[in-house]
């Protein structure tokens, strides 16, 4: 059954089955590392991956190696799974479940700040703050539906934010195009990030 489960998680990752969720981790109670970085005896080419961008940040992190060659390894991974996918990066304000490199930066520089981070996601990431706060930015162009939509919720609901017109603004654009969307509005707090326009999932993202 375990090499079963070994099995999913690998093909999971093969199909790029990553997210990222913006949830509180339990991590103090399992470990002292920043970060958990869960892995699988046959995720190759992803797990590799996600070591590589781990080592460009200055965390303390943790692998498990989740396999039958790891005694308790099942245990722990049971504690925080609630899909099968590897690589698996738990932080202390959230989740990436498989591999991507600029989901994994945003998640541990939301967690632990991005002065921890490399140099070019640290440049894009801090353009989201003000003065040591987080804003809420919206990438976006006029034409999309959905970006109109976010626009009149905000102003109906009185929240601040910071509209970055990709087609406007050479900047935007490559600060756009380094963040990896894959459309239209795409949300930042802070370095805490949410791809798409839905009201619940903003108003979260900004709690």
């Amino acid at each position: 059954m375990k090499n079963l489960v070994i099995m999913i998680l690998a093909v999971a990752a093969v199909y790029k089955g990553y997210g990222y969720f913006n949830k509180a981790e339990p991590l103090a109670s399992m470990t002292d590392a920043d970060v958990m970085l869960f892995t699988s005896e046959v995720c190759h080419q992803p797990c590799i991956d996600a070591r590589a961008v781990l080592r460009e940040t200055s965390v303390k992190v943790e692998e498990i190696l989740v396999g039958d060659s790891n005694p308790g390894s099942w245990e722990r991974l049971k504690k925080v799974k609630r899909s099968a996918v590897a690589p698996l990066l738990i932080t202390k304000t959230g989740r990436v479940e498989g591999f991507n490199r600029v989901e994994y930066l945003s998640a541990i520089g939301d967690s632990e700040g991005v002065d921890v981070l490399p140099w070019d996601a640290k440049e894009v990431l801090a353009s989201h703050f003000y003065n040591g706060s987080p804003k809420l930015v919206m990438y976006g162009t006029q034409w999309r539906p959905y970006c109109q939509k976010a626009k009149k919720y905000f102003a109906e609901n009185n929240i601040s934010y910071e509209e970055r017109d990709v087609e406007a603004n050479n900047d935007y654009k490559r600060k756009y195009t380094w963040l990896q969307s894959s459309g239209y509005p795409l949300f930042y707090y802070g370095a805490k990030r949410l791809q798409g326009f839905d009201e619940k999932a903003v108003a979260r993202l900004v709690e």
